[in-house]
């Protein structure tokens, strides 16, 4: 299906003008077009023979019977050639062309951005899934970042499969599509499930699982989750208080024999901030605290 906008209210308001007495408004075109023809569409109808004017009806003969018994044919009160009747309310849109420059970029400031640096505007994935697939159908995004086409997929009621080499991605999608489709349910795998997997996950890819267990605790992982020096700091958790107040509080994760130690933060905000660390001999854990004065 051919992607389609809205016309503009302006073009609608100057051609689509002519009331037909019952509320809708119409648009008078004409009921011929350009060369003859020997089939049905060149006879003469009503009194009317297009190939004189070296044209052919549009329709065939049974179909223009047809839409002047549906009231669908303007019949000129001083005589004249018949003429159609485009409604406004059955109007499909106007077909976009191979250029799109109608799709706004993400506003920096705006709810949709979510921090990721390839993430697309949803309403153009919307648009090419809806002009390459139908309801129900099976849509696959192997490369899917942070869920634009997911999301596109849901909303138009497509079946869809999204595939992502990192954590964090996995951990931003499943958010953003429980914020946008509350109660949706679907199936996540290659993610830890049990303590063994968590291990195993942890001897592969130390980062990987950095990531993956900031995310399972809700928060945010230090600089998009980029590798470099971070300073202990691996993510941020955001949360309310018992008073309702906006908090935040640091998180660390350590691995293997490490003993409990302080990393040196350097931010203001870090330093009201005490993360303590669980670990034990082959085993990862992570969890964090903000200090209020009573506990400093």
């Amino acid at each position: 299906m051919a992607p389609r906008v809205d016309y503009e209210e302006g073009y609608l308001d100057k051609y689509y003008k002519y009331d037909d007495g019952d509320g809708r408004l119409y648009w008078r075109n004409s009921l011929t077009a350009a060369g003859t023809r020997r089939g049905s569409s060149g006879q003469s109808w009503r009194g009317y023979s297009p190939a004189s004017q070296g044209a052919h009806w549009k329709f065939t003969i049974e179909n223009l019977d047809e839409l002047d018994a549906a009231g669908k044919i303007y019949w000129p009160p001083g005589g004249g050639w018949p003429q159609i009747k485009r409604y406004r309310q059955e109007l499909k849109g106007l077909a976009v062309s191979d250029i799109w420059d109608d799709i706004d970029k993400i506003n920096p400031a705006g709810n949709e951005r979510l921090g990721y640096p390839t993430q697309k505007p949803t309403e153009l994935l919307e648009r090419i899934v809806g002009a390459s697939s139908s309801p129900g159908d099976l849509v696959l995004d192997p490369f899917c970042g942070c869920g634009t086409t997911v999301h596109a997929a849901q909303k138009l009621k497509r079946q869809w499969i999204g595939i992502d080499v990192t954590h964090l991605a996995i951990a931003l999608i499943e958010r953003r599509l429980k914020e946008a489709f509350p109660g949706i349910t679907y199936e996540v795998n290659g993610v830890p499930k049990d303590a063994d997997a968590a291990r195993d996950l942890a001897e592969r890819d130390k980062h990987e699982f950095q990531k993956w267990i900031v995310a399972t605790v809700g928060g945010q992982p230090y600089k998009g989750g980029k590798k470099g020096m971070d300073r202990g700091v691996d993510g941020y958790l955001h949360f309310r208080d018992a008073e309702n107040k906006p908090q935040h509080a640091v998180i660390s994760v350590k691995g293997g024999a490490t003993s409990r130690s302080m990393p040196s933060f350097r931010s203001r905000a870090a330093r009201q901030i005490r993360p303590i660390f669980a670990t034990s001999r082959g085993r990862w854990s992570a969890r964090a605290r903000r200090l209020d004065s009573s506990s400093r």
